[in-house]
């Protein structure tokens, strides 16, 4: 509540642009939690949603793209930020709508990476399987048009929900693979009116930002 608070304030006595209203922002929230990270974040504006870039110690990525009504009609995005190397972020005016989960990994590079690098799907489906109607494929994102892993299905409990996760590769020169994993969760909301302007599909579409703005960082 705190840092939301502070978000406002930033927003309403700045007068700074959006770009510089984020920079504010992020100091007020590292002020008030005693010089560690922030934790919790309301986004203002969809001009900062559109300007700001995380920067985090093993990636760099850009929010997904917004319009006006996520501010006016939907209470606009928040989030949290966490271990310094993970993001959440959601819009939920009413529940949770749209939902994104990133984080990051390192492994020894393996039989898996070696399996995606050559675009071997049959062994990456006898180790990762949801269910009969789940897809599986490898495509490129990110600036510098890494692998990555494509998984999208829906749960049979939960037929109002469909999930869509990334994982994107980077290998160094010491036999070691990062990734940074990018899932979205669409739930479909009971309004009609809504349903029919936020969808899988825009979800999906907002966030080709986020992966076309990827960087893996190297230097681990």
């Amino acid at each position: 509540m705190r840092s939301t608070l502070l978000l406002l304030v930033a927003f309403l006595f700045s007068g700074c642009s959006p770009k510089t209203l984020g920079d504010i922002t992020e100091s007020l929230l590292i002020a008030s939690s005693g010089n560690k990270p922030p934790s919790f974040f309301k986004v203002a504006n969809i001009e900062t949603m559109r300007d700001y870039v995380f920067d985090m110690p093993d990636y760099t990525i850009a929010l997904p793209s917004a319009k006006e009504e996520d501010f006016t009609l939907m209470g606009g995005w928040e989030g949290a930020t966490y271990y310094n190397k993970n993001i959440v972020l959601h819009m939920s005016e009413f529940g949770i709508l749209y939902h994104i989960h990133i984080t990051t990994s390192i492994y020894k590079y393996g039989e898996r990476e070696e399996a995606i690098k050559n675009y071997n799907i049959k062994y990456l489906r006898s180790k990762i399987k949801i269910d009969d109607s789940d897809k599986l494929y490898i495509k490129k994102f990110g600036r510098e048009q890494y692998l990555c892993t494509v998984m999208e299905y829906v749960k049979a409990e939960y037929s109002t929900k469909k999930y869509i996760g990334y994982e994107c590769y980077r290998d160094n020169n010491k036999g070691q693979s990062k990734s940074v994993h990018i899932s979205l969760t669409y739930n479909k909301p009971n309004n009609s009116d809504i349903a029919k302007d936020y969808t899988y599909e825009d979800l999906k579409q907002r966030a080709q930002r986020m992966l076309d703005s990827l960087y893996i960082k190297d230097g681990w």
